[in-house]
């Protein structure tokens, strides 16, 4: 993987987007990923793209982030068994 800087994207923006992969760092922590754009139109064509915005639509959803919350406190109040889960819904 390579690395670029704040710095280096405002000095030599072009030049940082012409292919590959980059993670962006600033006071040496990773704060964003830049693609170029050969990896974008591998990934626009095969769909990638639209698969990773509906996992961030997913991520803010607040009946997700209650779920994942209350999975990581061990929390299984609500939850079902997949059998009940097919049979209440005719699955």
């Amino acid at each position: 993987m390579d690395f670029t800087t704040t710095t280096n994207l405002a000095r030599n923006g072009k030049k940082e987007f012409d292919h590959g992969m980059k993670v962006v760092l600033y006071n040496n922590q990773d704060i964003g990923l830049i693609v170029g754009k050969d990896f974008y139109d591998a990934m626009r064509d095969s769909w990638l793209i639209e698969q990773l915005r509906e996992e961030m639509r997913e991520a803010k959803d607040p009946t997700t982030i209650n779920l994942l919350k209350k999975d990581a406190t061990n929390d299984r109040t609500n939850s079902l068994w997949l059998d009940d889960f097919r049979k209440k819904y005719a699955l």
